[in-house]
């Protein structure tokens, strides 16, 4: 139960934060808050109920969090990459 939770509120919040992010910074370059969305939605336990219903995929719960980390690791690669951010983020106000 503490896992479905889990997983419907990373979901949520995700998907809050990603379109939030795409909303204020635009659509491009993709990492700017698809990344994150991304994540919430293959947590998402509605998408783990889809895919088994109508594709006979079983996305396991160990699954669908190891995408959803992976999503959040490649966007932060991406920020790396380009150069636009650190791989860890900084929470400092400066």
């Amino acid at each position: 139960m503490l896992g479905w939770i889990m997983a419907w509120a990373w979901a949520f919040f995700t998907a809050i934060a990603g379109l939030e992010l795409i909303i204020t910074r635009g659509p491009w370059p993709l990492t700017n808050g698809w990344f994150v969305l991304f994540s919430g939605l293959s947590a998402c336990p509605l998408t783990a109920w889809f895919l088994r219903k109508y594709r006979h995929i079983n996305f396991r719960p160990w699954a669908r969090f190891t995408v959803a980390f992976l999503f959040v690791v490649a966007g932060r690669l991406a920020l790396m990459i380009e150069g636009r951010a650190g791989f860890l983020p900084t929470f400092s106000s400066h």
